[in-house]
């Protein structure tokens, strides 16, 4: 039964009274009895079942230990799962227990506490425990029954579902055991917050989830109940943002060059990009690029060119960032419209073949080169000395153009 403790005062026979005596009952039948017990005598030497009691106060023996349930290995002895010495009893609660555990019979360095957890050498081997019980009257071993040490729990596997970024709200995972008949516990972490295990099928499904980094556990347990120690698990992060593009370098408006280069970025890292090419109004086809994209062979004509960032859960810039130019090859011509002269002054017109250019003047003297500098139409020389001039004008349209034969007039001052 149930071990108590009850303290009862009376007479043993004529001459002895009982004053104090903890009973520790083993069994209902109060067949094995062990108490400490205290006794008044009268002045008689006493003698109770082989005990010798002086006349006055006297105290019985105290027996060692005695086993009456051997302790049992208790959970399942599986590599990497928890088993302890436990369920053993003995004739009265001992003062102090220790445990001990053995493979194949010889113990087990350090392994001395009541649970114990198997290893990789385990496997195979029998596995039992000794447990120890003291009191003052000595001490006494019981051992239990070995168990064979079973491999590792069973591997889980995850054969779909997403993983890293993703840019929808709902998810959905497949997985399988190692070992048949197994059934599968799921866990859902979102963030920094720590879900709980339930029981699922061998796929999960998940909506309406949130933006942010979420991780997906399923765990394997076999028919034994044995869970796989080692979750697999996979990350994925929810992404409905889509990215902005930027083009940070390259020409626009006129150019005079057929190779044109363009850089540009994301406001996500770990984007891609895809670029289309435009020409004269004829709409070009998306290709993937990356950046800097160049360029080259290019005819005149009208260009835009644009660029999509895509960012890593496939969120594409709704407004593409993009870039107009004009590829302009032909260089403009230029033409001397007027000349006005007086004894000591000139006034030129000018003009050029394309509009929205710029122009360079030039005037040499009595052979003397003179310096290039920009002007506009007309020019205009006032208080020129007496010698003889050439004025020279160049066209420079606007993609950069020059005119390589300036317009000329010679023209000259008399003093």
């Amino acid at each position: 039964g149930t071990p108590k403790e009850e303290h009862t005062g009376f007479t043993v026979g004529r001459k002895w009274t009982l004053v104090s005596a903890p009973f520790h009952v083993i069994n209902s039948g109060h067949t094995a009895l062990r108490a400490e017990i205290y006794l008044d005598t009268t002045g008689i030497d006493y003698n109770i079942d082989g005990a010798s009691f002086a006349a006055g106060n006297a105290r019985s023996p105290i027996a060692a230990p005695a086993s009456v349930q051997s302790p049992v290995v208790s959970g399942l002895a599986y590599v990497a799962e928890r088993v302890s010495c436990t369920h053993d009893r003995w004739d009265a609660p001992p003062d102090r227990t220790s445990v001990r555990w053995r493979r194949d019979g010889s113990p087990i360095a350090g392994a001395e506490s009541v649970s114990y957890t198997p290893v990789a050498d385990d496997e195979g081997h029998q596995l039992s425990c000794v447990k120890t019980a003291e009191n003052d009257g000595g001490t006494a071993d019981a051992a239990s029954s070995a168990v064979t040490v079973k491999p590792a729990g069973p591997h889980t596997t995850i054969t779909s579902g997403p993983a890293g970024p993703i840019r929808t709200t709902a998810a959905a995972f497949g997985f399988t055991s190692s070992r048949a008949g197994s059934s599968f516990q799921c866990r859902l972490d979102i963030g920094a917050t720590n879900g709980s295990w339930e029981v699922c099928g061998s796929r999960k499904s998940y909506s309406g989830l949130a933006e942010g980094s979420h991780r997906f556990y399923v765990r394997a347990v076999d028919p034994d109940g044995v869970r796989d120690p080692s979750p697999a698990y996979r990350d994925f992060r929810v992404d409905l943002t889509a990215p902005e593009t930027t083009i940070t370098s390259g020409l626009s408006g006129p150019i005079k060059t057929a190779a044109p280069s363009f850089a540009f970025a994301s406001s996500e890292t770990g984007s891609s990009f895809r670029c289309r090419f435009d020409k004269d109004g004829v709409v070009g086809t998306w290709v993937a690029c990356r950046s800097p994209k160049a360029f080259s062979g290019l005819t005149e004509g009208s260009y835009r060119f644009y660029v999509q960032a895509v960012d890593a859960a496939g969120n594409r810039d709704a407004t593409p960032s993009t870039r107009w130019f004009r590829v302009d090859l032909t260089a403009p011509q230029t033409t001397v419209t007027s000349a006005a002269l007086g004894s000591s002054s000139a006034s030129l017109g000018f003009s050029s073949s394309e509009s929205g250019g710029s122009f360079r003047c030039r005037l040499d003297k009595d052979g003397v080169i003179g310096t290039w500098e920009g002007c506009r139409s007309p020019k205009a020389y006032p208080a020129l000395a007496a010698g003889s001039y050439r004025f020279y004008v160049q066209a420079v349209d606007a993609a950069g153009n020059r005119d390589p034969s300036p317009a000329t007039r010679w023209f000259s001052v008399a003093g």
